[in-house]
């Protein structure tokens, strides 16, 4: 899933409403704050590191 240009994962968010018909859609999403900035995360977990309420690891 993650490889699929078509798809974007999105944590910690919800789906507030699905317009349209198959095929041809648009889905509302809200986002919850991250604390964060993705666009400079590259996945080390250094951030756990640091956070005060331990994460359960996937």
């Amino acid at each position: 899933m993650s490889r699929n240009i078509n798809i974007k994962l999105l944590t910690l968010s919800e789906v507030k409403e699905v317009r349209g018909e198959m095929g041809n859609f648009e889905v509302s999403v809200f986002q919850k704050a991250r604390y964060v900035d993705m666009d400079k995360c590259i996945a080390c977990g250094a951030c756990m590191e640091k956070c005060p309420k331990k994460m359960r690891q996937l």
